[in-house]
């Protein structure tokens, strides 16, 4: 069986193991990169002076993208050519910050149909095939970017649709600790790869703030925290931590402030 942890300040239970010829070979590797650990050495860190904030006379010019569907084998192209457009710009066009909110990956592409059962493939391979590109690269090197994640850098509508784990169950506990397991694999792939745009002091809130000139703004992960209602609980979409960070960061703000509020697609 597989040791018991805690993933997203949830206590996980011991989740056994396949049977020996459903199990991927060799079996070690497969292990080491399903629960590999991702400490904050691994993770990108840009070094404050690169980033230069625009001029107070020039406006401040925001990029905003979301939904990077992968696209099948005949269009791929196309997942990519807004950060072409992005990389194209001259100096004086070029924005200042570029928000991604949400859905860098589909985790269900196919919705369901060939989506891999792996939360190796599902997850962290599919975070480090979106992130190969030498568009991606070009963006990172050059511009400050924020990430946050939405519903389907676990699946469509989650935590409200679909199950993660869609595989044979044979009790209702099997299934609820695969569920966790899914689960705790794309929350590992959001640290190693989207937080990695994140000051080392919001990973606990998952707020991230930036401000450029007369722009405020706070880019909130509501995904990681929301929960579907249950019997004994209300449904959520933020942690109590999040609202108070949320809180101290309106009360901070100046009245000559444009303030933004940016979620997983949404922008307020």
């Amino acid at each position: 069986t597989l040791a018991a942890g805690k993933r997203n300040g949830h206590s996980e239970k011991a989740v056994p193991d396949r049977a020996s010829h459903d199990r991927p070979i060799p079996p070690t590797v497969s292990r080491l990169q399903r629960f590999a650990t991702w400490p904050s050495y691994r993770w990108l860190k840009v070094p404050a002076q690169t980033v230069t904030p625009p001029d107070p006379k020039e406006p401040v010019r925001i990029a905003l993208g979301c939904c990077r569907y992968p696209g099948f084998y005949f269009d791929r192209a196309r997942t990519t050519a807004a950060f072409e457009k992005l990389a194209l710009r001259k100096a004086g066009s070029a924005p200042h910050l570029a928000l991604m909110l949400g859905d860098q990956i589909y985790a269900d592409a196919t919705a369901g149909l060939f989506d891999p059962a792996s939360p190796i493939e599902r997850y962290m391979r599919a975070h480090r095939k979106a992130f190969r590109t030498s568009l991606i690269h070009r963006l990172l090197k050059g511009l400050p970017v924020v990430m946050t994640p939405d519903d389907h850098e676990f699946g469509d509508n989650h935590p409200n649709g679909a199950p993660l784990y869609r595989g044979h169950a044979p009790t209702a506990a099997y299934a609820a600790d695969r569920e966790c397991a899914l689960r705790g694999a794309a929350y590992d792939a959001l640290n190693a790869f989207q937080a990695m745009t994140w000051p080392p002091d919001a990973h606990r809130s998952r707020c991230v703030p930036f401000e450029f000139g007369a722009v405020r703004g706070l880019v909130i992960d509501t995904r990681s925290f929301r929960r579907a209602a249950a019997a004994t609980r209300p449904a959520r979409i933020l942690a109590g931590h999040q609202r108070r960070a949320i809180e101290r960061w309106l009360q901070k703000s100046h009245p000559d402030s444009l303030n933004l509020v940016c979620t997983g697609r949404v922008v307020l």
